[in-house]
């Protein structure tokens, strides 16, 4: 389990790393949302979140707060559990904290960068073990990134957008690990809801 929790704190430092930003409107326009869920989808944060972040989250929750017992909850079960975390929650959710943190043009900047064949091959080697086996990022034969690729991302990361994007990463990543408890404890809870299961919540 400690191993499990380390692992994920790695991922949101990295995730931090990828996806830091600055503070701004927490109240997306229309044209705004539809950036950050572009965002999302190209930086596979959403991906991620759901293959990688939830079934560790989810496990620790069961376990540490809701009384399941560790030696007994296996996989079938928490994908049970995964699966009652509606897929327009989370997106809703996720879109309201990068909201807080990245504008309409400094997703669509990054979006930019993710979609363009550099990005692409960056992303893939970077979130490899991450990512589900059916991602097109590893089933479309991307090569690894080249040194012309790195440079690509280097120039990227020293204009306005990258470095303000680089600015925050920490709390951005503070705010992903706490969102992903709060998934994690309304996935449980209605699992346990729903199968009349006792409520051991502590």
């Amino acid at each position: 389990m400690l191993r499990q929790r380390s692992i994920l704190a790695l991922l949101l430092a990295a995730l931090a790393l990828q996806f830091a930003a600055f503070t701004c409107s927490a109240q997306p326009t229309a044209a705004h949302r539809e950036a950050l869920i572009r965002y999302l989808e190209a930086s596979r944060t959403l991906a991620i979140i759901r293959h990688f972040g939830l079934p560790i989250m989810i496990r620790a929750a069961a376990v540490e707060r809701w009384g399941f017992d560790f030696r007994t909850l296996g996989a079938d079960e928490i994908l049970a559990m995964e699966s009652k975390l509606e897929a327009a929650y989370l997106e809703n959710k996720l879109v309201e904290l990068h909201a807080r943190h990245l504008t309409k043009e400094d997703a669509m900047g990054k979006v930019r960068f993710y979609e363009s064949e550099p990005g692409r091959r960056i992303v893939a080697a970077r979130l490899r073990t991450m990512l589900p086996s059916t991602d097109p990022l590893l089933t479309s034969g991307l090569l690894a990134p080249t040194e012309q690729d790195q440079q690509a991302l280097a120039a990227f990361m020293q204009t306005p957008t990258g470095i303000r994007l680089n600015s925050v990463g920490f709390a951005l990543a503070q705010e992903l690990a706490g969102a992903q408890e709060a998934f994690a404890d309304r996935a449980v809870e209605r699992y346990v809801s729903e199968r009349g299961l006792p409520n051991r919540r502590k």
